[in-house]
């Protein structure tokens, strides 16, 4: 499996970081993963006390890439997968919610 994304984008609003990486899948097809990260996830995650820097997003997007890769999930060509990242019921909510708008 060949995963590529299309970069870290970054929704002010809500404070959250998402990419939509494209899975070219070993028996062929594509699948689509998109990922989301609430604020406060990343920033507890790697211990940031500032502002998120484009390294430290890069830092976040490689280990998406790796728990994709390392995970046993089976991803199926045409389908559309979604991973949100929070540390919070209320951020794994406005994360979810948040997908669901940028691909139905």
């Amino acid at each position: 499996m060949e995963l590529t994304s299309d970069g870290i984008h970054y929704e002010y609003r809500l404070g959250i970081r998402w990419s939509r990486i494209t899975a070219k899948l070993d028996g062929g097809g594509k699948a689509v993963i998109l990922v989301a990260s609430s604020r406060n996830y990343i920033e507890d995650q790697y211990r940031i006390t500032g502002v998120v820097t484009k390294k430290q997003e890069e830092h976040w997007s490689a280990d998406v890439f790796n728990e994709i890769k390392n995970s046993n999930e089976e991803l199926v060509a045409g389908k559309v997968y979604r991973r949100v990242y929070s540390q919070t019921p209320n951020g794994h909510v406005s994360v979810t919610e948040f997908l669901k708008e940028v691909l139905p």
